[in-house]
């Protein structure tokens, strides 16, 4: 008997664990046929990420992780593996799957419903893909989910209510998709969440209220939407970043914005309706780092000056505000202040001569209506923004000696003086220098040369005199260079003029010379230029077209009117296959039309008026279907437009002094 019971037991133990293992391997397999499943939707996989997904076991596959006790799939992490397809519903059969991360990748189609069922993930990141469609309502079963990132695809719809259910969420991140309507209140109820970020969407309606039932928020990024309404009074501890800009919000701001937020630390509320007056209650905010308030209909009034308690202040933006009146000398002594951005106000008055010591980590500061002798010992500042006001008078020295300064905008003034005769080798990591539109007089110095890293120069609409300096030739990463509408002039002793100096600059894309008094012949060199744009327009220019201009393969415009020219156009013309505007009107150029025009596809716009062009216009003329304005008066053509002209149906403009043939076909 105890044989016999003995030999049951064994049966029955054999049965059990033959039982256990079987079921343990039908569950593996059904981990593995959910993850072949996304390798047959894969459509690309330019990196071979998925070349070990094959018959060995799936917890040493890429990006796939198991659990200890189960050998389970818990984990599955593609991100940033170049990977194109769509995501399979049959994912939805990892029912272990605690972490899914397909972020970084070109995954399109619609988001599975079936990722309802994954009941124990925590961790979803579906980022920078292009998928589109619907949320699926079915992510309300996501019970245990704490992270949801769908950022940068192309989900429309509105957010669901049943969000809401997602009680242990704490990130939300449904950034830069194409979402519509409004925000669910469902949302503020859901007091886990840490981080609410909806911005760049196209949500609409009201903020809902609870921001202060969040008890544990510290993100809430809703810019970039179509929100309307008035922020409410706002009570929230643990809030540090407060996102609403570029919206339609409108009212008046809240005067608890700091009792009922003492944390925060960057504050974006820009490009609203916001009005009323600004706030003076910025004391309370000692946390504060960034305050964008730009683009307000605030009262006129003084900037309030309280603003100068926050001594944790980097970033400060109260562009077009309607601030007036002098800024407060309390500004000034925030010492860890960045950036300064004040334009389109009415400010006055003078700024304090210490200022400049006691920002000592200023890099932009874009102010108008002043400049400060002391600016130059902003001995950290990169960015100068004074451009578009009213200044006049000389700019101070020692502006052309900040050493770090890479971006100086002085344009659009009434500034006068010379530039200093020295002025590259105070500024060795100048990058761009924008001048025009001032009364500067005296020659450029040949000392520019020497801010040796320039890549836009603009010294247009001034009074320059003197030659232009070949020295320009020595900025390797010159890219556009603007001379126009000065009264610069060449050394005719020179057998090489800056022209020729130029071609050494191999990045040169723009140069503007026009209305300058520059008698020069175009040198056979100007070919080795790699310009895209070239504008010389009244300057005296005289002599022939070299037939080196074709090898200026880059051109997209070419405008030499109202100069001197004469000859004919060159044949190698045709090899400008990018132009798209030339210009060679009120010059002596003669010959005939010539057929080689015909051959640049690309023209759009072709100015010869008032030259000395003779004989009949090429019918092939009629082929260059790109051309949208002709201009070919006040020369000495014997015949009419012909009919082929009729064939360019998207034809604007065709400007001449003869009259039409009547025999043309009609379009």
């Amino acid at each position: 008997m105890a044989k016999l019971y003995s030999t049951c037991l064994s049966i029955l133990y054999f049965y059990f664990f033959t039982c256990l293992a079987v079921s343990t391997k039908k569950n593996i397999t059904t981990d593995e046929f959910a993850l072949l499943s996304l390798k047959s939707s894969i459509t690309l996989d330019p990196y071979h990420v998925l070349s070990n997904w094959s018959s060995f076991s799936s917890c040493n596959w890429v990006g796939v992780t198991c659990d200890e006790s189960h050998g389970r799939v818990n984990a599955l992490n593609l991100s940033n593996m170049g990977l194109q397809g769509s995501i399979s519903p049959q994912l939805g059969n990892l029912s272990f799957l605690v972490v899914l991360d397909l972020q970084g990748n070109s995954f399109h189609g619609e988001i599975p419903s079936r990722i309802g069922d994954l009941s124990k993930l925590q961790y979803l990141d579906l980022g920078y893909n292009n998928i589109v469609g619907l949320i699926p309502q079915s992510i309300s079963n996501l019970s245990m989910l704490e992270y949801l990132s769908w950022n940068s695809n192309f989900i429309e719809g509105t957010i669901p209510h049943a969000i809401g259910k997602l009680q242990r969420l704490r990130i939300l991140d449904v950034r830069n998709n194409t979402l519509s309507g409004i925000i669910p209140s469902a949302v503020f109820n859901m007091s886990s969440l840490q981080e609410i970020l909806l911005a760049n969407n196209y949500l609409s309606g009201e903020i809902p209220k609870g921001i202060g039932d969040l008890p544990q928020l510290i993100k809430l990024n809703l810019q970039h939407n179509l929100l309307t309404g008035n922020i409410l009074m706002l009570n929230n501890s643990s809030l540090q970043i407060l996102g609403l800009g570029f919206n339609n919000l409108s009212g008046i701001l809240p005067s608890n914005v700091c009792l009922g937020l003492p944390n925060l630390r960057l504050l974006y509320l820009y490009t609203n309706d916001f009005s009323g007056k600004m706030p003076n209650v910025w004391s309370y905010c000692q946390e504060l780092e960034d305050l964008e308030l730009s683009y307000n209909n605030f009262d006129k009034e003084p900037m309030p000056a309280d603003i100068g308690n926050l001594t944790k202040l980097q970033s400060l933006y109260l562009t077009s505000t309607n601030l007036e009146g002098e800024i407060p000398v309390s500004l000034f002594n925030i010492s860890s202040l960045i950036e300064i951005v004040l334009d389109g106000n009415d400010l006055n008055g003078t700024l304090p001569g210490e200022m400049c010591h006691q920002l000592p980590q200023l890099k932009i500061f874009t102010l108008f209506r002043a400049i400060p002798m002391e600016i130059g010992t902003l001995n950290q500042v990169q960015l100068l923004q004074l451009g578009n006001n009213s200044l006049s008078g000389h700019v101070p020295s020692n502006v052309f000696n900040i050493s770090t300064l890479e971006h100086l905008h002085l344009e659009q003034n009434s500034l006068s003086g010379m530039l200093p005769s020295n002025i590259g080798l105070g500024l060795p990591n100048l990058l761009q220098l924008h001048m025009y539109g001032n009364r500067f007089v005296g020659n450029i110095p040949n000392s520019i040369s020497n801010a040796s890293n320039l890549v836009i120069i603009d010294l247009s609409s001034n009074e320059f005199s003197g030659v232009i300096p070949n020295s320009f030739g020595k900025l390797r990463d010159l890219e556009s260079l603007i001379l126009g509408g000065n009264n610069l002039t060449i050394d005719e002793s020179l057998e090489f003029n800056f022209l020729t100096s130029l071609t050494s600059c191999r990045n040169l894309k723009r140069l503007e010379i026009s209305e300058n008094s520059l008698p020069l012949k175009l040198p056979k060199s100007i070919g080795n230029l790699s310009l895209e744009h070239f504008w010389a327009n009244s300057c005296g220019i005289n002599g022939n077209i070299p037939l080196e201009i074709g090898n200026m393969s880059n051109l997209v415009q070419l405008s030499l009117s109202r100069n001197d020219l004469n000859g004919k156009i060159p044949s190698t013309i045709k090899e400008l296959q990018k132009i798209q505007s030339l210009g060679l009107a009120y010059n002596e150029l003669k010959g005939s039309i010539i057929d080689e025009l015909c051959e640049i596809r690309s023209l759009s716009e072709l100015n010869l008026t008032s030259n000395k062009f003779f004989g009949v216009l090429p019918t092939c003329l009629g082929n260059m279907t790109s051309l949208r304005k002709f201009h070919i008066g006040s020369n000495r053509l014997t015949s009419t437009i012909p009919s082929s002209f009729w064939n360019l149906k998207d034809i604007l403009e065709i400007c001449q002094e003869i009259k039409f043939q009547t025999t043309f076909q009609q379009r």
